[in-house]
C-alpha cells in the first residue's frame, strides 16, 4: 500500500468472509466492484472498468454539433450535447476494452485504511463496501477535517511532534502555492517556514528512525508511503508489516483528531 485514505470507524468491524466470484461489466454496465478476502483484516477489492477515451466521446459529440449547425444554422445547447454523449457511450461501451483495479482494504479498531490516492475510488469501494459486504451497516467517516490536519502538520514543522522532516513539502502563502523537494528540500522547507510562516498544505516525515516515512496532505490523503518490507519476505511478513506501517498512520490521525470529535 503505497497510498492510504484514511476513514475513521463509529464501531469496530470485522471483515466478514466472501466468496464473490468475479465478475466483467456486461452490456452498457460502466464497472463492476469484486472483494475478496486476504487475511483477517485484509480485503482486495478489484474494480474492473470499461474505457471510453474522453476525447473520442468529445470527437464524436463536436462532429454531430458540426453537423447540426449545418442543418439547422444553430448552435446546439448543452442538452443536445449530453444526449449525443450518451448515445455515443450507449453504442460503444459494450465493445470497449477494460481494465482492472486493485485497492487494498485494511482495518484495526479505530480506522478503515483504503489504498488508493484517489478521493473517487475510495468513495466507490466504500460505498461498495457498506451496501454488498456489510448491508448497509458500515459507519465510516472521512478523515478530511483541513483545519485539524493543518495544526498538525504545522506541529510538524514545529519539531512538536516525535517525527522528523522528509524531502517533499507544500506551503501555501500570498494566495500562491510553494514546492520544495528533493536533496535541499528540508532546510529550504524549514527556511521558508520560519521566515513566512505560511500554512502547511503537504508535509513529508519519518517515524520510527525512518521506519515508516509518509506524505500528509491538509486533506488527510497519505502518499509516498515506504516501510520495512523486504523482497524476501514472505506475504504474512509483508502484511504484519505493512499493518503495523498503517497502525501508526491511525496514530498521527488520532493526534489530529485527540478530542475524538469528527
Amino acid at each position: 500500500m503505497k497510498n492510504a485514505i484514511l476513514y475513521r470507524l463509529q464501531e469496530a468491524i470485522e471483515f466478514p468472509q466472501v466468496a464473490h466470484e468475479y465478475r466483467a461489466p456486461e452490456g452498457n454496465e460502466w464497472r463492476t466492484v469484486t472483494f475478496y478476502n486476504q487475511a483477517k483484516e485484509w480485503m482486495i477489492a478489484r474494480i474492473t472498468e470499461r474505457v471510453l477515451p474522453s476525447a473520442a466521446i468529445k470527437r464524436y459529440v463536436a462532429m454531430k454539433a458540426a453537423e447540426f449547425v449545418e442543418q439547422s444554422g444553430q448552435k446546439a445547447n448543452r442538452t443536445q450535447k449530453a444526449i449525443w454523449k450518451d448515445e455515443y457511450v450507449e453504442t460503444n461501451l459494450p465493445n470497449a476494452p477494460m481494465k482492472d483495479v486493485f485497492v487494498s482494504l485494511y482495518h484495526n479498531k479505530g480506522y478503515l485504511f483504503v489504498g488508493t490516492g484517489s478521493q473517487a475510488i475510495a468513495d466507490l469501494v466504500t460505498s461498495e463496501l457498506r451496501h454488498n459486504i456489510f448491508d448497509g451497516d458500515l459507519k465510516i467517516m472521512l478523515c478530511n477535517d483541513d483545519r485539524r490536519i493543518s495544526a498538525f502538520l504545522r506541529s510538524v514543522m514545529d519539531g512538536n511532534t516525535g517525527y522528523t522532516l522528509g524531502d517533499n513539502f507544500k506551503f501555501a502563502h500570498d494566495d500562491r502555492k510553494i514546492s520544495f523537494t528533493g536533496e535541499m528540500a528540508e532546510s529550504l522547507a524549514i527556511d521558508f517556514y520560519e521566515v513566512h510562516n505560511p500554512r502547511p498544505v503537504q508535509v513529508q516525515f519519518a517515524a520510527h528512525d525512518r521506519h515508516l516515512i509518509a506524505t500528509l496532505n491538509e486533506k488527510g490523503r497519505f502518499s509516498g508511503l515506504t516501510y520495512d518490507v523486504a523482497e524476501g519476505d514472505d506475504e504474512q511478513a509483508k502484511l504484519f508489516l505493512t499493518a503495523s506501517a498503517l497502525d501508526e498512520l491511525g496514530n498521527i490521525m488520532d493526534e489530529c483528531y485527540e478530542d475524538n470529535a469528527l
